[in-house]
């Protein structure tokens, strides 16, 4: 099975399965994945909510319709503009460096 390396905003480093959404990946690593407040309560990867979103450096699949539709309102607005992708909507294509923001949204304060 072929891996791409992610380092966390943590600086650890971690191995995912491209063919797996990358949500799905690192919640097996990375329990800041979502804010505290919405760790009950999230979309449980539909796209829907948002709270996943941070900015990626990296190659991934593009944009899905509902990433697209999710990252074009509040509090993320213009989201894919700025950088942000949802990690339950892409997959890795490279290894990524990841940078979540502060806010429930992971829209920053």
């Amino acid at each position: 099975m072929d891996v791409m390396k992610v380092v966390l905003p943590s600086g650890k480093k971690v191995e995912v399965d491209p063919n797996q959404k990358l949500r799905t990946s690192l919640k097996l690593y990375w329990d800041e994945l979502y804010h505290p407040s919405v760790r009950a309560i999230h979309c449980r990867g539909l796209g829907s909510c948002g709270t996943c979103a941070m900015k990626i450096e990296g190659d991934l699949t593009p944009p899905t319709k509902m990433e697209q539709w999710r990252l074009n309102f509040p509090p993320h607005k213009n989201g894919l503009e700025k950088g942000l992708r949802l990690a339950c909507q892409c997959k890795p294509l490279s290894d990524l460096v990841l940078t979540k923001e502060s806010g429930k949204w992971g829209q920053g304060k």
